[in-house]
This record gives structure tokens, C-alpha cells and sequence, in this order.
């Protein structure tokens, strides 16, 4: 017995490692290989033979001028990229700036742009397509008010895609602005305050200390930001279903509906791939800046010698020593002038900013609790009567609603614990053994794992969906849970090895000093010590899972879908009661609220470093 627990000490890393890494080659190695192998293949339909026809797929995707007609695709996909993340990287930045401000109520403020963050994409598409209905939408009343236009967003080919852009900034904004914030509360404040005592201004400072310095965390959010994008779909799907025509038709909805042919899919999933293939080589080159470039100075201004007489320069030293005294005088004075202006500056850009996060969550709340005749009504009545009659319809058998919503509750809250208990059973092990094992090969792994997380993991579900398919699993909880692991899984490792990596040696050295063996130091030592970055990684595992959509509409079918496919389901009648759909929405949104509080009650420390590589 002590020899199997001395071998088991020695080899702890190894055996740490490999279960969580085995079964990333299941989820992820296998099925990317497949992948670009079906790509090049035609499969049967109803059969599992398939033929060799080489690039005959690929043609047939960039034939724009034949049947297919991806061309409008390519350009509905570009655009929305680029127009959203050009709107959510500088708004992001501008609200990360101010939320960093030293000034009041700023937590009230924090805490408000957070919200979105907890609020799956399938309650924010029906948020914004109740706010953008022509006929009760509170989008057009509120313009009408302010005397501007009444557009019939969904409707018209020229504002379908604007209003999808807008819905996506709503979490978008607050995601780059809180991963922005994390890195400019964790910056020196050093360079900073030199910088302001050599007189550079608040935009002179931003601009060539903090933004240099801040590179690879901006790199990080357009990032991450960009893949979330690319793979956009149920903002899509509920909001204009691609329409009116194909005005608003993305690649990732083609690849959604073809997800039946699997080496069709496939070649637009590796198409995907290759479209997100530059910007992310450049962001990742951005993301890891050379010591020499993050370093920027201020530019010193270059003054012009002109010749001067004597006199007149005497005369002009004279006036500008009496203009520095007179500055001195009036400094504390216009400081503090300019600071008031800059705060209340501030509170407005941060005011209007958080009315525009609380008015889709004011909807759901209002609407949830009003009967459907009220929540039709404009002006739309925010003192009311409530009736819980909308969460009772939920879970009965009326025929509005095609499964009761407390068994799709069920079925989401399995798939979370079981994602949640895979994910850091085996992520937590193995970003361990790569924080504190030194082997040869753990540099690429790491890297091998940025990559895979940068990979979008809608290119796994044309394989998967096959191979599913071919063992009989396809509508199981296995295959669902299977398929987030894809994600997760890497997202797990690569953050629980940052945070395992923060924690010096030094106690773990103490503990084994002391007769603790190295599952006794990881257990007693080293998991307390990562506590809050294990309750961060715990939650984003949960939210993803909560709210998944994509995979969720492959992978599952009436008798075990999520909530997030059956409020779709609800949806997709035509002639759905707004308030049970309301009431539903608040229903998805309450058990991610009720986590988050609980995982982050009581851990303060703040982990905001971010690191690629």
C-alpha cells in the first residue's frame, strides 16, 4: 500500500493531467479531424457512407453566382462583425474609463452594467424584439415622444441588421467594459501620476500610457468578442430569422440549417475558421507586445527658434512670467473647476448608459407580472396591479405552450451540474499539474489550449452531430453536455493554471516540508488559495451552460430541451403571449443571478490579470 502511494506522489502531475486532457482529444481532437476530413467528402443522406469529391464542397461555397448564393451571406456576416465590434470596443472603453473614476456612486454603476452580463442571449433576443415591435414596442413610443421617426426595424431590410447590432451591444458593451476595468484597476498607478505631474492632460495620459499599456487586455476582449460574433445566432434566429429576404442572414445560420449534410456543413464550418483566421492571428500578435512597444513616452513639443530683438524678447519674458503667476493663482481654481465639469460630464455619459442597460430588463420585470391586455398598452403602465397568473401558465398544460417549463428548467439545471462537475473535476486538476509540472512539451500545451479556445466550437457540431448520429446518442444529455465541454473544458484549464500560477511555491513547499503529500498540499494548500478563481471559473462555466442556444437546438429534441430552445420553441408560434414569455424570461434569468451572488459572496480578492500565452 505505501509503495502504490509513494508511486502515486511521484507520478500526481501525470495523473492530474491526463483524464482532463484525454478528454479534451475525445470532444475536441477527434472531432476537428473529422471535420476537415468530411469536408472534402459526400455523405449519403439517411446513410453513414460517404465518397470522396476533394474540393467540390469548397467550390460550391465560393460559387456565389450558383444556387447556394453565399455571397450575401459573406457580407451579412462581415458587417455585422465589424459594425458591432467597432460600436463595442469603444463604447467598452469609454464605460471601462469612467467606471475606473474615483467617484460617486460608481458601485451602483458597476453593479448595473453587470446585469447584462448574467442574462442568457435567448432572454435578450426577446427582450429586443418586444422593444422593437411597431405596433407595442416601447423603442418607437419613446422616439415618438422626442419627435423623432417610428422605423419598422424587423420589418425593413435597411434597419433588420441595425436593430440585431444594437440588441448585441446591450452585453456586448458591458463585456468589453469589464474586461477593460479589470485591467485598469489592476495598472500601476505609478506612470500615471508621473505623467499628470509633467502636465500631461487626462486624453494625453489615456492615450500614450494607458492605452500601450492596456494592449494585450483590449487585444483579449476584441478577441473574445470577435468569436462571439462570428458565431452570433440566436440574436438572429429569434429577432428576424435571417429576414425580411436575407437582409440579416448570417454564415452561422446557413451552417445551422445545412447541420443534415455533414460535408457541406462542414466546409463552411472550416470556412468559418478561415474567415476568423487573419483578424485572430493579429489580435494574438497584439495580445503579446514586445517590452519596447508597450513602452511609449510622451511626445515632447518642439518649440520654433525664431530671432527675437532684444527688447521685445525682454518685454515678452515680462509677459509671460506675469502669465505664470497668474496661472498659479487661478490653478487650484480651474482644476477644480475641470474636475466638476469631467464628474458631471461622466455621471451623464454613465446615466444614459444605464438606461439603455435596465430598459430591457425593465421590460422583462414590468411584463412578467402585467396581463397580456396591459402589457399591450402604450403609454406602458409601470404601476400595476401584479398577476402570477403569467408564471402559473408556465408550468400547466395550456396549449400555448408546447412543454412545461419547469421540466425544460430540469433538464437545463442537469445539463449545468454535470458541465459544471466534468469541467472542474478535470479542468482543475490539469491546470494544476501545467502551473506547477515542468516537462518537456508544457509551453506548447498551453499554447495548443489557446488555441482551442480561440477555435469556435460551432466548428465541432457538424462532426459531432455525425458521430452522434452513428452511436445512437444523438438526443441524450451525454451529447449536449459533451458538446459545452468543447468550450469549457479549455476555458477551465487555461484560467485554473493562471490562477494556480499566482500562488507562490513557497506554501506548497512548506506543506510538503511538513509530511503532506502532494494530493494532501493540492487539497489543503492549494485549493483554498485559489478559491475566488475557482468560484469565477465555476460561474462562467454555469452561464454558458445556462444559457447555451446553438448546440442546444442540435442536440436535443422535445423531450430533453433547455430552457433557453423552448422559450424559442414558445417564440416560433407567431402568436405567443408576451407576459408568459416575459414571465419565462425572468425565469431563465433568476438562477443565474441567485449563483453569481452566491459563488462571489465573501471573496474579495480581485484576480484581474489577463495573459495570452
Amino acid at each position: 500500500m505505501s509503495l502504490l502511494r509513494s508511486w502515486c506522489d511521484r507520478r500526481f502531475f501525470a495523473l492530474a493531467a491526463v483524464p482532463g486532457f484525454l478528454l479534451l482529444i475525445a470532444v475536441i481532437g477527434v472531432p476537428l479531424v473529422a471535420a476537415i476530413f468530411l469536408s472534402f467528402t459526400y455523405v449519403v443522406p439517411g446513410t453513414f457512407s460517404f465518397h470522396w469529391i476533394g474540393l467540390t464542397n469548397y467550390r460550391s461555397i465560393f460559387d456565389f453566382a450558383g444556387f447556394n448564393n453565399l455571397g450575401v451571406d459573406f457580407v451579412n456576416t462581415y458587417i455585422f462583425v465589424g459594425i458591432s465590434l467597432a460600436i463595442e470596443v469603444v463604447v467598452g472603453v469609454l464605460i471601462a474609463v469612467l467606471l475606473a473614476r474615483r467617484m460617486r456612486g460608481v458601485g451602483l454603476f458597476r453593479a448595473i452594467y453587470a446585469l447584462p452580463l448574467l442574462v442568457a442571449t435567448i432572454g435578450s433576443a426577446v427582450a429586443w424584439s418586444a422593444l422593437f415591435n411597431p405596433t407595442s414596442g416601447w423603442v418607437d413610443y419613446f422616439l415618438g415622444l422626442v419627435g423623432l421617426g417610428k422605423p419598422i426595424w424587423l420589418a425593413d431590410p435597411h434597419t433588420a441588421m441595425l436593430s440585431v447590432v444594437i440588441a448585441d451591444a446591450w452585453s456586448g458593451i458591458s463585456i468589453v467594459a469589464f474586461i477593460v476595468l479589470a485591467g485598469l484597476l489592476s495598472l500601476p498607478t505609478d506612470p500615471v501620476e508621473a505623467a499628470q505631474v509633467d502636465g500631461s492632460s487626462a486624453l494625453q495620459t489615456l492615450r500614450y500610457i494607458t492605452i500601450p499599456a492596456l494592449r494585450p487586455v483590449l487585444a483579449f476582449a476584441i478577441l473574445y468578442r470577435m468569436l462571439g460574433l462570428f458565431q452570433q445566432f440566436a440574436l438572429f434566429q429569434v429577432m428576424t430569422g435571417g429576414g425580411p429576404g436575407s437582409a440579416t442572414q448570417t454564415f452561422s445560420q446557413v451552417l445551422h440549417s445545412g447541420v443534415g449534410e455533414p460535408g457541406y456543413s462542414g466546409a463552411l464550418a472550416v470556412v468559418l475558421v478561415l474567415m476568423m483566421a487573419v483578424p485572430l492571428l493579429v489580435l494574438l500578435r497584439l495580445a503579446s507586445p514586445r517590452g519596447d512597444r508597450a513602452r511609449r513616452r510622451l511626445p515632447r513639443p518642439r518649440i520654433l527658434a525664431l530671432p527675437i530683438a532684444t527688447l521685445e524678447r525682454d518685454g515678452r519674458r515680462r509677459r509671460q512670467h506675469r502669465g505664470r503667476i497668474r496661472l498659479r493663482e487661478l490653478a487650484p481654481r480651474s482644476a477644480k473647476s475641470r474636475h466638476l465639469a469631467i464628474s458631471a460630464l461622466s455621471a451623464v455619459v454613465l446615466v444614459v448608459g444605464a438606461l439603455f442597460v435596465l430598459l430591457p430588463l425593465l421590460w422583462i420585470l414590468v411584463t412578467a407580472f402585467q396581463s397580456p391586455a396591459d402589457a399591450f398598452q402604450l403609454p406602458p403602465h409601470f404601476i400595476f396591479r401584479p398577476t402570477p397568473s403569467n408564471f402559473a401558465a408556465l408550468y400547466g398544460s395550456q396549449d400555448a405552450v408546447a412543454v412545461p417549463f419547469l421540466q425544460d428548467i430540469g433538464h437545463s439545471a442537469i445539463v449545468l451540474v454535470t458541465s459544471v462537475a466534468i469541467a472542474l473535476g478535470l479542468g482543475v486538476p490539469a491546470g494544476y499539474a501545467l502551473a506547477r509540472s515542468r516537462f518537456r512539451g508544457s509551453r506548447a500545451i498551453t499554447t495548443g489550449l489557446v488555441a482551442i479556445y480561440v477555435t469556435p466550437a460551432i466548428l465541432y457540431i457538424i462532426p459531432l452531430y455525425f458521430i452522434y448520429t452513428r452511436l445512437h446518442v444523438i438526443y441524450t444529455y451525454p451529447s449536449l453536455v459533451l458538446f459545452y465541454e468543447t468550450f469549457e473544458l479549455p476555458l477551465t484549464i487555461f484560467f485554473m493554471r493562471s490562477y494556480f500560477a499566482e500562488v507562490p511555491r513557497e506554501l506548497e513547499e512548506a506543506a510538503r516540508v511538513d509530511g503532506c503529500t502532494r494530493w494532501q498540499a493540492f487539497r489543503r494548500v492549494m485549493l483554498p488559495m485559489v478559491r475566488p478563481g475557482l468560484a469565477t471559473v465555476a460561474m462562467l462555466v454555469a452561464i454558458s451552460s445556462w444559457g447555451e442556444y446553438f448546440g442546444a437546438t442540435i442536440f436535443t429534441t422535445t423531450t430533453i430541451q433547455t430552457a433557453p430552445v423552448a422559450i424559442e420553441t414558445y417564440v416560433s408560434y407567431g402568436s405567443a403571449n408576451l407576459s408568459v414569455l416575459a414571465a419565462a424570461t425572468l425565469v431563465l434569468i433568476a438562477p443565474v443571478l441567485v449563483l453569481t451572488i452566491f459563488l462571489l459572496r465573501g471573496f474579495t480578492r480581485r484576480f484581474t490579470s489577463i495573459s495570452i500565452g
